[in-house]
């Protein structure tokens, strides 16, 4: 039998028991079920592991889990359906088939009025078949679009939240690509409107969080590099900082 690869979730929108956004949720079981938080375990035949508190998702909504025998996550909608439907990369999946998961996929739950309610990005290590994360020999890097105007970035043509800095930081990033810029130069730029006052650490922590959001390979950082306490996106050339 094949060791189930290391595996997680990263909340990108919605509410969660015990995560904030951007959280990290591992997929440490060969079955995590996730969906509406139920008040009591007498309206579950079995408790989510991941609870999710917004009444528009289902109990019970979907469970993601690994086959050993294709070497794979998959993401199962329970049988039946659910009102307001669970998606990956926006296009709906079958109650009760299971969908294979890709590295950098977009796990929505519920979508209402064209918006959903709860997403997850589901990222794999290094280890699980087609995976992009520690992959040395993927052909083609997924493609970084940022609009300035519209305030939108978009990884392999998915687009992906940031937060008001983290989009401010990356845009300065964007327009100065291929220069290093310092950790003043973005406290100046980015955090002008207090000043330029900032810790280092909060810098970094603004460009960690970039990093998860767009990387490819999060141990070797192909697009935003650390060079001399400062940093470089190279968008055109990726490379190993």
């Amino acid at each position: 039998m094949v060791k189930r690869p290391e595996a997680y979730l990263r909340l990108e929108k919605g509410l969660v028991d015990g995560y904030k956004i951007y959280g990290e949720i591992p997929l440490n079981m060969d079955v995590t079920l996730m969906g509406r938080a139920a008040k009591s375990s007498i309206h579950d035949v079995r408790i989510c592991e991941i609870k999710v508190n917004d009444d528009y998702v289902s109990r019970g909504h979907a469970n993601i889990f690994y086959s050993h025998e294709q070497n794979r996550f998959k993401i199962q909608e329970r049988e039946g359906g659910t009102t307001n439907g669970t998606f990956v990369n926006e296009e709906p999946i079958s109650p009760g088939q299971p969908l294979q998961l890709q590295d950098g996929d977009l796990i929505q739950l519920a979508r209402i009025h064209g918006s959903y309610r709860v997403i997850f990005r589901f990222r794999e290590s290094e280890g699980t078949l087609g995976g992009y994360l520690g992959r040395k020999d993927s052909p083609v890097p997924k493609q970084i679009e940022i609009d300035l105007r519209g305030r939108k970035v978009c990884v392999g043509g998915l687009e992906i939240t940031l937060r008001k800095k983290e989009f401010d930081l990356l845009a300065f990033l964007f327009q100065n690509e291929g220069k290093v810029c310092s950790k003043d130069e973005i406290a100046q730029e980015v955090w002008k409107q207090e000043g330029g006052i900032v810790s280092q650490e909060t810098i970094e922590q603004n460009v960690s969080r970039i990093r998860k959001a767009i990387e490819l390979n999060l141990v070797e950082h192909q697009y935003i590099k650390t060079i001399h306490g400062g940093y470089r996106l190279d968008l055109n050339n990726p490379g190993v900082s």
